[in-house]
């Protein structure tokens, strides 16, 4: 499509697991649905509804043996271009190809009977896929290893009994012990616990590193930008990236962070550039047993200052300065911003930009801090440093240790003994 961003991830003689092209899929809307012939006799009309078109002229080709994440926000199309990849949803206009054995896990418990036991479900399963059952029998203690200790011992029980977990264990199991050539994976294996999800992106290493190609869709953009090979990025159904994981992984996070339609650097190349990035507060420091280095450790309803350091290859009007805060796993958590804040009309050379902040007002964790520098008009980042800077908030209220933001607040009533 014309406004999408793309590199080129392949060569015409590369070989090519799937071919999408110009696919566009429309789902119905019904503001009013008629349950009946009655009520279609009444209404006079076979009901009421709006076209909406959920993928929009996509087309990207993924090569084999990539390992390819699909990302985007919830209602973004991603799920629903793996549905028509795997040929559960047919696409109104284009066409997709996939050369090769597919094995799709798409939906929690998708393709399993729940009166059938997981053995018995193992079987059907692997016949759906195209397994003989000699084949299925000499793959079955795999699949069940690879399950877990907790599905074996239940693989005689009815599915129906399975908790949501092992749903997914059982599944995942079936689908990457088939040998399949291509393998789809939704978010779904979020629901697995984290020993689980290690095996399964160490399962996925296997597959990639023995020429298979794996399509993955997942909110979980530190694991996209290090498994992945490409990444293609979907908005509103259309898609806006398609690239290197970590640059799209980039892009998608400033869209995200600062809410700037455009992450595009202005044309005549960036005038400001961000030199440092720094967070003063107590002046405490501890040494990450998980990086290995020093961090800057605040507490929570202390003072602290953000500052940013930039330097100018020439003059620039009208800079839009912004900072960003996300806790580990990527929510944000505050992005205050010079946006209607009477800043410098103009910036040349070197200097700075500070933010004080009289009370950080943020529970105990760990946070990475990030900046960016935007043109005057707002839709272009000139520079950007995300979660570049990592630092630690510590508290001693017990009463305020989950979710982002601390209230500091103080209870009163004839129930509290206080001042």
């Amino acid at each position: 499509m014309s406004d999408a961003v793309t590199e080129p991830i392949a060569s015409a003689a590369d070989p090519v697991a799937i071919a999408v092209r110009n696919v566009s899929k429309q789902f119905r809307r019904y503001s009013v649905r008629n349950q009946s012939v009655k009520a279609a006799l009444f209404r006079g009309s076979r009901g009421t509804y709006e076209e909406n078109w959920v993928l929009d002229d996509v087309s990207l080709d993924i090569p084999t043996g990539s390992t390819f994440g699909l990302i985007g926000s919830n209602g973004s199309g991603k799920s629903t271009l793996l549905k028509c990849m795997a040929r559960i949803l047919k696409p109104n206009k284009g066409s997709i190809t996939v050369n090769g054995r597919l094995s799709a896990l798409i939906e929690l418990g998708a393709g399993f009977h729940p009166e059938l036991s997981g053995r018995e479900n193992v079987y059907l399963n692997g016949a759906v896929l195209g397994l003989r059952r000699k084949e299925i029998e000499q793959r079955f203690d795999s699949i069940v290893d690879f399950a877990g200790r907790q599905v074996a011992q239940a693989i005689d029980q009815p599915i129906k009994t399975y908790s949501s977990g092992m749903y997914v264990r059982l599944g995942f199991s079936i689908a990457v012990n088939v040998e399949p050539e291509v393998l789809l994976v939704d978010e779904v294996l979020a629901v697995g616990d984290e020993e689980f999800q290690r095996r399964c992106y160490q399962r996925f290493e296997e597959l990639s590193s023995s020429g298979r190609t794996v399509v993955l869709v997942s909110h979980a953009l530190s694991t996209v930008a290090a498994m992945c090979d490409h990444v293609a990025w979907l908005d509103g159904g259309k898609l806006l990236h398609v690239g290197q994981p970590q640059q799209v992984v980039d892009a998608y996070l400033t869209r995200l962070d600062f809410g700037r339609p455009s992450v595009v650097e202005v044309s005549e190349g960036p005038s400001v550039r961000i030199s440092d990035i720094v967070i003063e507060g107590a002046g405490r420091r501890r040494t990450s047993t998980e990086l290995g280095e020093e961090v800057a450790v605040v507490g929570t309803g202390e003072p602290v200052r953000l500052r940013m350091s930039y330097q100018t290859d020439r003059p620039t009007d009208l800079p839009v300065f912004a900072f960003s805060v996300h806790t580990l796993d990527g929510t944000l958590a505050a992005n205050p911003s010079t946006l209607g804040v009477a800043g410098p009309e103009r910036v040349e050379g070197t200097g700075t930009v500070e933010l004080e902040v009289p009370s950080l007002m943020l529970v105990p964790g760990a946070y990475t801090l990030g900046a960016a520098i935007f043109d005057a008009s707002g839709e272009h980042a000139i520079d950007r440093k995300l979660r570049l800077v990592r630092f630690e908030v510590d508290g001693h209220n017990p009463g305020e240790t989950r979710g982002i933001t601390a209230l500091g607040g103080r209870w009163h009533g004839p129930l509290f003994d206080l001042p």
